[in-house]
């Protein structure tokens, strides 16, 4: 019976501690958080603005600041050229690049370079 008394006690007093913060005024919410990025007008923004940035985001990138990637952009296409190690890098780049404020596509002409051997494994047929 304690058991019982005591789980609606903990009911009503919970609902009755939801019930006035739902009377009250909301939040605004936050356009311009951290962790999303600013509203920038693409008009005021040239291509070399825009491949210097890709640019910067891939230096910043510890796993393709050595790659040696190109970077041109023409009417905010970017276009990557180079070699990068592994196909997940050359998807690395794309979406870097996408992240970059006006870029309007993405045009990924990275290729993958050859790894040593056959390609079937590092044992040999001896």
């Amino acid at each position: 019976m304690k058991r019982l008394l005591l789980a609606v006690f903990l009911c009503l007093f919970l609902t009755a501690s939801l019930a006035p913060a739902q009377d009250g005024p909301s939040k605004p919410s936050r356009k311009s958080g951290s962790g999303q990025a600013e509203q920038v007008d693409c008009s005021a923004v040239n291509d070399s603005g825009i491949t210097s940035s890709v640019k910067e985001r891939i230096a910043k990138s510890p796993a393709l600041r050595d790659a040696g990637i190109g970077v041109d952009t023409q009417n905010g296409v970017v276009t990557l050229t180079g070699k990068v190690k592994t196909g997940g890098l050359k998807g690395v780049a794309t979406r870097l690049t996408r992240r970059v404020n006006c870029v309007r596509k993405v045009e990924n002409q990275l290729t993958v370079e050859q790894t040593k051997g056959d390609g079937k494994g590092s044992k040999s047929n001896n």
